[in-house]
């Protein structure tokens, strides 16, 4: 069976893809460029205008005689997302993610929007490498229980 090009793929009405995520890693800024990612809001704001902090969170916990934990939290970044709620933008110390939730229309759509985002943050990782970069989907797959799944 040969399946069409992705340009040729019809869009499904009931794709199962609840989440897709593009995510681009960096070798950590410092702290002191927090204020130069959240500068980067005023140029997104129309389109997405709720804020939030990102928040990292540390725990450890130490065993032996002097046994204990500690935990620590801070702001890395921000969270912006547009006024449904589809759309969400994360730029971090240690880079970037763009997610867009229920209903993804598709490639080009998801690829374009996430593009036009990192043209826009990249110069706040200017001297940090990339490190990695991906892309997920998380999909939710409803199967019939008590039937075989070939069927």
């Amino acid at each position: 069976m040969t399946l069409p090009a992705p340009a040729e793929q019809g869009h499904y009405s009931k794709a199962p893809i609840l989440e897709a995520l593009l995510e681009i890693f960096v070798t950590p800024l410092p702290p002191e460029k927090l204020a130069t990612l959240d500068a980067l809001g005023a140029e997104i704001r129309s389109d997405y205008p709720q804020k939030s902090p990102r928040m990292q969170f540390t725990a450890e916990i130490t065993t032996g005689p002097q046994a204990g934990t500690t935990t620590s939290h801070r702001n890395d970044g921000f969270i912006y997302s547009s006024v449904d709620g589809k759309q969400r933008l994360q730029i971090h110390l240690s880079g970037f993610a763009f997610h867009r939730l229920t209903p993804y229309e598709n490639w080009q759509l998801f690829r374009d929007e996430a593009r036009r985002l990192w043209d826009l943050c990249s110069a706040a990782f200017e001297g940090a490498a990339v490190v990695r970069v991906g892309v997920r989907y998380i999909n939710q797959l409803s199967l019939p229980f008590g039937r075989d799944i070939g069927e």
